[in-house]
Order: structure tokens, then C-alpha cells, then sequence
């Protein structure tokens, strides 16, 4: 069923990221004819933990029933039985702080019911760090939020209908937080092979 929603031209394009085995990982995004198809590429991270992957279905009194891939409990990608998808990067911002950890604030993110819930619990105030995360809703909506500990810039697709990102600052407001500026021109190559994948993928997905 989920190779009927999402071609495997979008799996191609996150196996040539992960060609590059840098480090933890990268996610792409597209619309495709039945929604929105998240491409995360995480095997390079869990390749390293003692564990490897764990996937978690999540049944709690009150809220949604998730489903969700990690390293142990800690989740990287998931989906919630109101239709809510996420999946995201590590980046390292310069402002962390004492606060809410960014690993348990992933779970609060996929107890949401719209992308705008997700968006809100993302820019929690008393948040100690933050992630990229991409939230994606069965409507076809999707929102990046690019964020650090006191602050976040937000986007959706492109006008081709993709999303690519990997582990660094990218929008221009954002740039200022970046902790690991040579790492970032590593990812960056990362992001620019997303960018640039090979010319036998679904149109739609050009220019991821």
C-alpha cells in the first residue's frame, strides 16, 4: 500500500544521500497523487547505536495511536492515526539552554491532530533546543520549521512540490546558530546531492 503512495523514485533519491555515510541524517519530501510522501534516511545513524532501529506503535489513553521509528524509544520519523506524519534533522545550534529536551518534545509534536498544532508545540517557549522538523498532514500541507533554542524560520515545498534538508542551517535568518560550521559544509554536500538526483527519478521529484 505505502509503495502505491509514495514511487520508489523517492527511495532512489534517499539512497543516494545516504551514499554519502556522514553522519545521522537526512529527509526529503514530496506531494504525490495520493499525499505527501516522507523520504527519511536515518540507517547511517542507526547503524552506529548499540540497538539500532526500534519501531514503536504507541497506544495512550487520550491520545492519538502513533507509530514511530527510532534509536530505542527516541523517535526520528513517525505517523499518528489522525493522518499526521513527521520526520526531521539534528542540527546544532548555538543557544541551547536549560528547558524542555528536544527528544521528548518530538513525542508531544506527533500527540497533534493538524500541521498547525505541530508548528505551535515546535515553537514551545521553554524548549532547550530544537531540531528541523518536517510535519506533513494527510491534506497534502507541509511545514519545515528550521529551529534552535530561541528561535525558528518556517517554509513548506517548493514549487515543484519537494522539500529537501540535512544537518545545517539553511534559511538565511537562521545561519547565525550554526554550532558546527565544518561540519555544515559536509551536509551541505548532502543537501546538494538532494538537490540533484539522478535524471531517471519521477519528474515530480526533480530538484529534490
Amino acid at each position: 500500500e505505502f509503495e502505491e503512495r509514495a514511487p520508489f523514485a523517492l527511495w532512489q533519491a534517499v539512497e543516494r544521500l545516504l551514499r554519502l555515510r556522514v553522519r545521522t541524517c537526512e529527509t526529503l519530501a514530496a506531494l504525490v497523487d495520493a499525499g505527501v510522501a516522507l523520504g527519511p534516511g536515518f540507517e547511517a545513524a542507526f547503524g552506529r547505536s548499540a540497538g539500532g532501529a526500534a519501531a514503536i506503535e504507541w497506544n495512550v489513553d487520550g491520545d492519538p495511536r502513533m507509530f514511530t521509528i527510532g534509536v530505542g524509544p527516541w523517535i526520528s520519523v513517525g505517523w499518528n492515526d489522525a493522518g499526521m506524519a513527521l520526520s526531521g534533522n539534528e542540527l546544532s545550534p548555538t543557544d541551547n539552554r536549560i528547558g524542555l529536551p528536544r527528544l521528548l518534545l518530538v513525542r508531544e509534536h506527533l500527540r497533534q491532530t493538524s500541521v498547525a498544532a505541530m508548528v505551535e508545540a515546535a515553537l514551545d517557549s521553554d524548549r532547550a533546543s530544537a531540531y528541523n522538523n518536517i510535519f506533513a498532514g494527510p491534506d497534502g500541507q507541509v511545514v519545515n520549521v528550521e529551529g534552535s533554542a530561541t528561535d525558528a524560520a518556517t517554509y513548506s515545498l517548493d514549487e515543484r512540490g519537494c522539500l529537501v534538508h540535512t544537518n545545517h542551517y539553511v534559511c538565511e535568518s537562521m545561519l547565525r546558530y550554526e554550532a558546527d560550521p565544518a561540519y555544515a559544509l559536509l551536509s551541505d554536500l548532502r543537501l546538494q546531492r538532494g538537490l540533484d538526483p539522478p535524471a531517471e527519478l519521477d519528474p515530480r521529484l526533480v530538484g529534490l
